[in-house]
């Protein structure tokens, strides 16, 4: 992601720092539940702030070079 945004020293730290609060909140959310449909959904709803997170930090071209790169590897998946 660094390169392929050329993301600086400190949007790198950044987002860096994004994704270690993003995995955190995603490991907590597997402790709420037994029940996989719960946790999926609280995953999902984990996963639904990085985009915004992302946007705070990167510039209109990055964020939407950004958009394109997910949604391509969405399609692929």
């Amino acid at each position: 992601m660094r390169d392929s945004l050329a993301l600086t020293v400190i949007q790198t730290q950044s987002v860096y720092t994004i994704n270690l609060n993003l995995d955190t909140k995603k490991m907590e959310a597997r402790t709420v539940s037994t029940d996989r449909i719960i946790v999926g959904q609280a995953i999902q709803a984990v996963e639904k702030t990085r985009d915004s997170l992302y946007r705070m930090g990167l510039t209109t071209q990055q964020y939407e070079l950004y958009l394109q790169k997910k949604k391509n590897i969405v399609k692929n998946n």
